[in-house]
């Protein structure tokens, strides 16, 4: 770069309009914007100093999100341990700049090997007192000049107060990473849901083909510049918000809204502002809403890591305009459902004097056998609490769930649709309808979805057989009310026969076995 001059007339020109705009100041976004254009860098990436872990966290990228033949992304990290080159850097507060082919120390060779670029640019940020972080700046075609290395110094001093700013006013001033993402969605479950609804999005850009070919490198990341700058823009008023790169061509929005808010209006107005970009390139988009506490998974941080799946689970349509296939064979058709329906009632048929778990364990097993389930329970309700006295799994070697859910007893009450079940009405919930709570369940337990009928036997008492797909599972919408009939010829068969059913082993207690037809 011959003539700084110009570059830094405007950048200080574009600085001076962001500082008097109504927001007040710039983001960390265009700082790095800046920075990454004034240096004509590949990428910028603004990393924090985590002291007790003992490294560097990316937490935003500018310019190119991905390196070629390193596998990085935007939201990984560096550890001190490892780099103490990086760790002088930061002591010393001063910049570092290598190359390949240069003169390099060990440490400083492992370092530019990290930053997986023929040139690279450290300079530390400091905020107050404290070492903030670093911005860690690479670029391909020359190495780093003095002048441009005091430019990106004179820059990263402008940022300190963009930083300061962000530690005050919350992480919506700054695209965060997953890391941010995740801890904030957790906070959120762990307060008071009732008040404040966990409101969580995301958004998947899909690239469209042009004539042939690709939008290319440089197209690509002004795409997700645009996108991630609108983002944060149309979602400061919703309050409590983070919005973060998830990794790749993904970004998620967690915000604690109000009862009043309506989460699909919300985004619909930012998918109409991210429409109106007018770039070529498909977005599909998804969304969830919490409002009361998790029954499981129990840890916030699981529960939010459930909750983004489920978002992730009810994008739209993909932009062929359907949704990829399932990898399990092709759902049974109405015949063959049938015909499973007439074997069961024979079986059950042969079979009066059997207990009612074992009854209810038949219908279970050709059931889950009919759509390649993963596993099966069969519970006896016993004062509110589903008590699961039977289980059954996918043979091995079919894709069969490793390790297999340990059965939990559950209350009824936490459950509203299984619940519902258990009283006989059949039910199918899976990762994109149904209730909150199975849904959760489902994607923390590595499930897709869910079939579950009961009912009570003749002595009164009250069963639910449940079975669970995956992704080796055939999808089919008849097996619900199949089931529910099969369930209550089980249960209802007994009434008329001369021989009595075998009395059911004392539950409470009773250590849950392994059981299949074969048995």
């Amino acid at each position: 770069m011959d003539n700084l001059g110009p570059v830094v007339r405007a950048v200080a020109e574009d600085l001076r309009a962001e500082w008097s705009a109504p927001s007040g100041a710039p983001t960390a976004t265009t700082m790095s914007a800046h920075l990454c254009s004034a240096l004509e860098a590949r990428t910028v990436q603004l990393a924090e100093l985590e002291g007790a872990a003992q490294r560097l966290r990316v937490v935003l990228t500018s310019g190119r999100a991905r390196e070629r033949g390193t596998g990085r992304e935007g939201g990984d990290a560096i550890s001190l341990t490892q780099h103490p080159q990086l760790e002088e850097v930061l002591l010393d507060g001063e910049a570092w700049a290598g190359s390949v082919g240069g003169t390099l120390a060990e440490g400083e060779r492992l370092l530019l090997e990290w930053m997986g670029a023929p040139h690279a640019l450290v300079l530390p940020v400091v905020v107050g007192l404290r070492t903030w972080g670093a911005v860690l700046v690479t670029r391909e075609q020359a190495a780093f000049t003095p002048d441009e290395i005091a430019l990106g110094q004179v820059l990263v001093a402008a940022m300190a107060p963009v930083l300061a700013r962000r530690d005050v006013e919350g992480p919506q001033s700054a695209l965060a990473d997953a890391h941010a993402f995740h801890a904030h969605a957790a906070a959120l479950i762990s307060g008071s849901l009732v008040q404040r609804p966990l409101q969580l999005v995301v958004a998947r850009i899909h690239w469209l083909r042009q004539d042939g070919g690709g939008l290319g490198w440089e197209a690509a990341d002004e795409v997700r510049g645009r996108m991630a700058a609108l983002l944060i823009d149309r979602t400061r008023s919703w309050g409590d918000v983070v919005v973060a790169e998830l990794g790749g061509d993904e970004f998620g929005i967690v915000a604690a809204g109000r009862p009043s808010d309506s989460l699909e209006a919300k985004v619909a107005g930012v998918r109409e502002a991210v429409r109106g970009m007018g770039d070529p390139v498909d977005i599909t988009w998804g969304s969830i809403e919490i409002t009361e506490p998790p029954v499981h998974p129990r840890s916030p941080e699981e529960a939010a890591a459930a909750a983004l799946q489920l978002a992730r689970a009810s994008r739209d349509l993909e932009p062929s305009g359907v949704r990829a296939a399932s990898p399990g064979a092709g759902a049974p058709v109405p015949d063959e459902l049938v015909r499973l329906v007439a074997d069961v009632f024979g079986e059950l048929d042969a079979m009066p004097s059997e207990r009612m778990s074992h009854r209810l364990a038949l219908v279970a097993e050709r059931s889950r056998g009919a759509i390649n389930g993963a596993l099966w329970w069969v519970g006896r309700v016993e004062e509110g609490v589903v008590v699961n006295v039977r289980q059954g799994r996918r043979p091995s070697g079919r894709g069969a769930v490793d390790p297999l859910p340990e059965p939990e007893d559950f209350e009824l009450a936490s459950y509203r649709a299984s619940a519902d079940a258990a009283e006989g009405l059949a039910m199918h919930t899976d990762l994109t309808r149904g209730d909150v709570q199975e849904r959760l369940y489902l994607a923390a337990a590595g499930f897709e979805g869910i079939f579950a009928c009961g009912g009570y036997d003749p002595d009164a008492h009250q069963w639910l057989v449940e079975i669970f797909t995956d992704a080796q599972s055939a999808p089919t919408p008849w097996l619900a009310p199949v089931l529910e009939g099969m369930v209550q010829a089980a249960l209802s068969f007994p009434r008329g026969v001369d021989v009595p059913l075998q009395p059911e082993e004392a539950l409470p207690g009773e250590p849950v076995r392994l059981w299949s037809v074969a048995d």
